[in-house]
């Protein structure tokens, strides 16, 4: 198991679009499932700093990067 950590700082009031391009049905999950290699993304929000968001991309192996 590869797991891809990326962090973002989403600007105020763009946070609805951001969980909907990054969560579970969003246009990065898509772009992802088409390799065989793919297995999830979990969307975070960091509770103390709100405007900040992980997302953790699992893959069988990093071949898929």
């Amino acid at each position: 198991m590869f797991v891809a950590l990326w962090e973002y700082e989403v600007k105020p009031g763009c946070e609805k679009r951001f969980e909907e391009a990054y969560g579970p049905s969003g246009g990065w999950v898509r772009l992802f499932r088409s390799d065989l290699n793919y297995c999830e993304t979990r969307l975070l929000r960091d509770p103390f700093r709100p405007a900040i968001y992980l997302t953790l991309d699992f893959w069988d192996s990093h071949s898929g990067l």
